[in-house]
């Protein structure tokens, strides 16, 4: 991303960049927003801290399943929570 900001200032291009937000909208008077479907491979040593990070996040787990020492991890998850969310797992699962 730092690349083609970078190439589009030089070309003379002016622009914005900033944190992203979570686009919330207004459904018959209620406060509604976007909700993924995250499906997470994992070593079934490092499931436990997934989950665990994941539900501190407003995730719920849907499904899980095991195969071959490999965890798979099905979560409903709001968009706000998903936001950083790579650095972290990143980090827990090295």
């Amino acid at each position: 991303m730092s690349v083609l900001i970078e190439t589009m200032r030089r070309e003379g291009f002016e622009l914005q960049v900033s944190a992203p937000q979570v686009i919330f909208k207004e459904e018959k008077g209620q406060r509604t927003e976007p909700i993924e479907h995250v499906i997470i491979n994992v070593d079934e040593e490092s499931a436990g801290m997934v989950i665990d990070i994941v539900a501190k996040k407003k995730g719920q787990m849907t499904n899980m399943s095991t195969l071959n020492g490999i965890a798979t991890l099905e979560f409903e998850v709001p968009t706000r929570g998903l936001l950083g969310f790579r650095s972290q797992f990143v980090l827990m699962t090295k």
